[in-house]
């Protein structure tokens, strides 16, 4: 008789081994149905943990480790996570954003502490901005709520901004870069970090701004007020401040030579290398073809087309 069957008439002769199987399975049913699986499924979820950490512990790649977790319950064990994070990171140098973002999905899923969730929230929503803007903003939202470093709350609240923006959501968006300048106030110790990181999202704000009549009040006013700090470019901040404010010059409140003055200490300082949305380059380029530049504001679109051509090869 295999053992199988020997099981199996244990279980019909009423002994302890059979009673002891019936407790176990009825155990797993249990689990089970709590979870909203069959039986079967939980069993070969259990069956693809047992591989994940077997093939970690022979030192297999983070992703084939991750395959397999991905098909788990989540088990509360520290090395789950980093696995997944490490896998995220793999399929990101391979342009696979999708995979990118499933892999720290499931990695949330495990009981992660305080303060590792706020860097996982916003490494997945940094990924999510090129996969699904809604669970973008849903998860960045999160992050600024989840993080206590206050330069990677500016940062959640930098992309934030961006998927709010890119959603039609200006109103929103301008909010929460000015809910984060203000953050950034309270910690300027004088160094010039906080000054400088806050220069990008006040940049950033004019841009949505000027985008939208019902934020262009507002973004007026705050551009005034951006001029009147007379920035020089010193700084890569500073110069996507000076290129943001051709938006407030080129519509009237300077002359165009104010204009191109603004633009050439922008990119002087450096602006096509930080800037890797390409929006303030592009911003760049109308503004030469308003103050009559054209070869300059063709420079600058050739710029973003070597750009987008190099992202799509890689």
């Amino acid at each position: 008789m295999t053992a199988r069957g020997r099981r199996r008439a244990s279980v019909v002769a009423g002994d302890g081994e059979g009673q002891q199987e019936q407790d176990d399975d009825g155990a797993v049913e249990a689990a089970a149905a709590a979870v909203g699986v069959s039986a079967v499924e939980l069993h070969l979820a259990a069956g693809h943990a047992r591989t994940a950490e077997l093939l970690r512990r022979g030192g297999a790649a983070d992703d084939l480790v991750a395959a397999h977790l991905l098909l788990a319950e989540p088990g509360g064990e520290g090395w789950r996570v980093d696995a997944l994070r490490q896998a995220a990171r793999a399929t990101r140098g391979r342009g696979a954003p999708e995979i990118t973002a499933t892999y720290l999905r499931r990695a949330l899923r495990e009981p992660v502490s305080v303060e590792e969730r706020g860097p996982l929230l916003l490494e997945l929503g940094k990924d999510e901005m090129q996969v699904d803007l809604g669970a973008a903003r849903h998860y960045l939202t999160q992050a600024s709520t989840a993080l206590t470093d206050p330069y990677a709350r500016a940062e959640a609240a930098y992309l934030l901004g961006n998927a709010l923006f890119l959603s039609h959501e200006h109103e929103g968006a301008v909010d929460v870069l000015a809910r984060a300048v203000e953050d950034l106030q309270q910690i300027d110790n004088g160094s010039g970090l906080a000054r400088e990181v806050s220069w990008f999202l006040q940049a950033q704000m004019l841009l949505i701004g000027y985008d939208r009549m019902a934020t262009l009040p507002a973004a007026q006013r705050h551009a005034r007020l951006l001029w009147d700090h007379k920035l020089a470019g010193e700084t890569p901040g500073e110069c996507a401040v000076l290129a943001a404010l051709s938006a407030w010059a080129v519509t009237g409140a300077a002359s165009a030579s104010v204009t191109d003055d603004l633009l050439d200490r922008a990119m002087r300082g450096g602006l096509a290398a930080v800037d890797t949305s390409q929006m303030l380059v592009s911003l760049a380029g109308l503004a030469f073809v308003a103050t009559d530049r054209l070869d300059d504001a063709g420079a600058q679109f050739d710029h973003i087309a070597d750009v987008g051509g190099r992202w799509a090869r890689s």
